[in-house]
């Protein structure tokens, strides 16, 4: 049960001591990570029962721990979690291996037995219309030391900006007024409709700018 182990009264003879190159165990197979020799033959170690040397002890193999990869997927605003986002890992060393799993109903994904490598953990862009705030990737390495990794992402909530377009003498609303929203050169436009009201949705981030003509027929449009 403590991974020790005896051979006893054996004769004398030069021995050879191996060991499989993975086992199973709770949490995943374990490959082996460090020999009795610290050579290259690390699942096999040489040992010399003579006259002179009648006990060999600490002859001893070492196993990684399982390598994880987990993380949490979550929204911008109220940082809960988002379910069945598919989460996608692959080596970059060797896209043959890679992982893919959808996150839980509390945002959070687990991928157990990983393999060493330097991955790639990505997400949409999009999920349910709401954008990755930052990059929808990220590099993670596991490494005989490193045999954690997190990756987290956060989508964010698509905004909406809204307003009137009133007569300034009576506060009356100005319909058919045409309004335009601007952001980083690219611009849309909403028109007013009989109440003076204009909305535009599904927007991401970034600085907007809105603009409504200077005047509408005959009257001075003094604002929004």
């Amino acid at each position: 049960a403590d991974g020790s182990y005896a051979f006893n009264g054996i004769p004398l003879c030069e021995y050879t001591i191996s060991v499989p190159e993975e086992v199973s165990a709770t949490g995943g197979t374990k490959p082996i990570y460090e020999g009795h020799d610290n050579d290259d033959t690390k699942t096999e170690a040489d040992v010399t029962i003579d006259l002179a040397q009648k006990d060999v002890i600490d002859v001893d193999f070492l196993y990684k721990v399982p390598a994880v990869i987990s993380g949490t997927v979550t929204g911008y605003e109220d940082g809960e979690g988002i379910a069945d986002v598919t989460v996608t890992v692959i080596c970059t060393a060797n896209t043959s291996i890679f992982y893919k799993v959808q996150t839980n109903a509390d945002g959070t994904y687990v991928i157990d037995d990983v393999k060493d490598c330097d991955y790639t953990v990505s997400v949409p862009e999009a999920f349910n219309g709401e954008p990755i705030k930052g990059l929808s990737s990220k590099t993670v390495s596991i490494t005989p030391a490193d045999r954690t990794e997190e990756a987290d992402f956060v989508y964010v909530p698509l905004g909406t900006i809204s307003g009137y377009t009133l007569n300034d003498f009576d506060q009356s609303p100005l319909a058919t007024v045409e309004v335009t929203l601007s952001c980083k050169g690219v611009d849309e436009t909403r028109t007013t409709n009989t109440s003076g009201y204009y909305i535009f949705e599904n927007l991401g981030d970034c600085n907007y700018t809105v603009t409504a003509p200077l005047s509408v027929t005959s009257d001075v449009f003094a604002g929004i």
